[in-house]
């Protein structure tokens, strides 16, 4: 065993050496890696989903960069045609390497309902990250490699400084446009100046690679931005039902407790948490189903139904949204049949596509259960989804769902406590939602 017995050569083993080069390309893998999972969990997307998009990815890496190596070499390969499958020689060209996982993800994308220019920018700087973290260790083969990786290092920083951040109008697309076009224009130097030797003099895959960049660019910027599925929840923010749940906790509070003790400041709590979180708090003591369903049946009866009204510019305002074509949701934590009951009531019951109640997902909220659920049952993705809702609960699963939040004011209590989740919006009557909904940027958490 013999340590550093070259520049490259980190370790020498029987004859079997462990290259600085193979290391930073394994670090690198794992960078890009759990870079690309951050991306997808802000995004509201599964890890099984991320792995899977990987997977995929990593093997369009792999074809897409052997193949344009082959076919820039084609002069070598058409003598020995198997040499195509001999992946022992190194031949893999760099801006085939991405080109090739943009073709991975367009098929997952297509078949799996997601947005194809925000799955890319989730995984393309992650993939350049690798990319240059992998070259690092090729600086004691090549002694000019050190110019490519400083190359590299100004392109992450363009990404993750200039472009990445959310800005007028930045679209969706716009850091795989750039990325492509400044990938292109390294390997374009690389290639003109012989600057890394385990790379050959052709300029077509750079080339190919500005021109998709570009390409990219000018159709994102020429699209019309694609109208949002709109979900609201429904308690306080579509019905005014304050009073009417006071009075039900009232209810419960006179039968198991005393109504001196359902004080003020209990009154603002119980609005803050589901029902039944509220219900085993309030009553220890009690069985929280049982509880669930006196409060339930007392909320059918007519004590409860002249109680309610939805809040102001509500119907107007839903009849607006309709007619300009958007498809409307609701999910909430009532049961389906409650929800339904007091939409017929109120007279909307005709502008939603969708209601989905708590019997229907299995977490609520703030998980992004209720929200991921009500778009499987669209079957849309939920890429370009708006989550309107007035509780600091509906906020963070909109976030935890990677979805466009708009945060309800109705109650000033509630105005620091809402704005502190950190929602895309703050409305304060409801018929703000179409000018926010006018506005050019992605419906997405991070607008992008």
């Amino acid at each position: 065993m013999s340590f550093f017995p070259d520049p490259s050569t980190i370790v020498n083993i029987g004859g079997v050496s462990l290259k600085w080069s193979l290391l930073t390309t394994v670090l690198g893998c794992i960078l890009g890696f759990l870079m690309i999972s951050r991306n997808f969990r802000k995004n509201g997307y599964k890890q099984t989903t991320t792995d899977d998009l990987l997977i995929l990815s990593g093997a369009g890496c792999i074809i897409g960069g052997r193949a344009v190596w082959v076919v820039e070499n084609w002069h070598s390969y058409s003598l020995y045609a198997w040499g195509i499958l001999e992946f022992s020689d190194g031949g893999f060209d760099y801006a085939g390497i991405l080109l090739g996982i943009l073709v991975a993800i367009g098929c997952y994308t297509f078949t799996h309902r997601m947005s194809y220019r925000r799955t890319c920018d989730a995984i393309l700087p992650g993939a350049i990250t690798a990319i240059a973290f992998s070259r690092i260790g090729k600086i004691p083969e090549a002694e000019n490699m050190w110019m490519i990786v400083a190359m590299d290092a100004v392109v992450l920083l363009i990404l993750y400084f200039g472009v990445r951040p959310f800005h007028e109008g930045k679209r969706r697309g716009d850091m795989t446009s750039v990325a492509l076009m400044l990938a292109g224009i390294v390997q374009l130097i690389s290639c003109t100046f012989h600057l890394d030797p385990s790379t050959n003099s052709s300029v077509i895959a750079p080339s190919l690679a500005m021109l998709s960049g570009l390409g990219m660019y000018l159709a994102t910027h020429s699209l019309p931005i694609v109208k949002p599925v709109v979900l609201f929840d429904f308690d306080g923010t579509l019905m005014d039902s304050e009073y009417l749940v006071i009075n039900g906790f009232a209810y419960l509070f006179k039968k198991h407790r005393t109504l001196e003790e359902f004080t003020r400041e209990i009154q603002r709590e119980v609005f803050l948490h589901p029902l039944r979180e509220e219900l085993a708090r309030l009553f220890p003591e009690e069985n929280t189903e049982v509880l669930a369903r006196e409060y339930r049946n007392y909320m059918k009866g007519i004590q409860g139904r002249h109680l309610v009204e939805t809040l102001p510019h509500v119907r107007e305002t839903l009849k607006q949204l309709k007619d300009s074509g958007y498809v409307l949701g609701i999910v909430t934590g009532r049961y389906t049949d409650s929800c339904m009951m007091w939409l017929e009531d109120l007279l909307i019951d005709q502008y939603f596509d969708i209601v989905a109640g708590t019997e229907t997902y299995r977490h609520t909220k703030p998980s992004p259960d209720g929200i991921l659920h009500t778009c499987e049952m669209l079957k849309v993705g939920h890429d370009s989804v708006v989550y309107v809702g007035d509780g600091v609960k509906d906020v963070q699963a909109g976030r935890n769902a990677g979805v466009y939040t708009v945060a309800f004011v109705t109650n000033e209590d509630k105005r620091n406590a809402l704005e502190k989740a950190s929602p895309n919006a703050v409305m304060n009557s409801f018929d703000e939602l179409p000018e926010i909904l006018s506005r050019q940027n992605a419906w997405s958490a991070d607008l992008y």
